[in-house]
């Protein structure tokens, strides 16, 4: 072998195995890192959650028929977000009045703050197939409910489901715009 061929062949060696190359290589390693631990910072940073939707309009006394006992402890426990007991006491409060969705409304966002979630959707889905005023409450529930539980296609198709002349209707376009 010539001097000239050993010469370039130890010359091509050393760019892949030299100290600069090396060098060259691990930074490359530290840039692409770098640039992973951004994305992931900020996607953890835009990703919607459950707790900046979730706000819930105080329940009210004169909502229910019926039990007023029952109706003062179950709007006292949910008011005060004692989610665990708003559900004992609305869940028997909406057996009473199976006509009125207020308090199975209630129930089932008492079942969504305990992670109560599986039930939680299927009262909101028994609401949201009759005809109330609150149908698409219920879905926009169902939809919090599906994000909570990281299920973000499930909430998405929700989401897409609520019709414009819904209350709901912006609260769910800002929600899918942060998808």
């Amino acid at each position: 072998m010539s001097e000239e061929n050993h010469l370039a062949k130890n010359k091509e060696q050393s760019m892949f195995t030299g100290k600069g190359s090396r060098k060259a290589m691990f930074m490359g390693f530290l840039v692409g890192l770098f640039l992973l631990c951004i994305m992931v910072f900020f996607n953890q940073r835009n990703a919607p959650t459950y707790s900046e939707y979730a706000i819930h309009t105080p329940m009210e006394l004169g909502q229910f028929v019926g039990d007023s006992e029952l109706s003062n402890l179950g709007v006292h426990a949910f008011n005060s977000q004692d989610y665990d007991a708003a559900a004992h006491h609305l869940k028997k409060l909406a057996a009473l009045s199976r006509e009125n969705k207020i308090p199975q409304l209630y129930y089932g966002i008492s079942l969504l703050e305990i992670d109560k979630i599986a039930t939680a959707t299927t009262v909101f889905s028994a609401i949201s197939s009759g005809e109330t005023p609150l149908n698409y409450t219920a879905q926009w529930y169902t939809a919090l409910g599906y994000l909570k539980a990281g299920k973000l296609e499930w909430c998405i198709a929700v989401l897409e489901e609520i019709p414009s002349e819904a209350t709901e209707f912006m609260k769910a376009q800002e929600l899918l715009k942060r998808f």
